[in-house]
């Protein structure tokens, strides 16, 4: 049997839907990756400034004392 042309536009059309769907669901599964990289650099990034500024911090602390101590 031969599908009439109404047919064959609604299975293009469906399978242009599923092409379609099967694309966004790797780009999606692509950008959550992307994503969740970089948000452990930035986590890492942020852990490490902190580490960083508790160090200046303390320095300073200890500098003020060291300055403040009578010689």
């Amino acid at each position: 049997a031969v599908a009439a042309p109404a047919d064959v536009s609604a299975v293009a059309a469906e399978r242009a839907s599923l092409n379609y769907q099967r694309w966004a669901d790797a780009r999606r599964a692509e950008l959550n990756l992307l994503l969740a990289r970089q948000t452990v650099a930035w986590m890492e990034a942020r852990d490490a400034a902190r580490v960083a500024f508790g160090k200046t911090e303390a320095l300073a602390g200890v500098a003020k004392k060291l300055a403040d101590r009578p010689r």
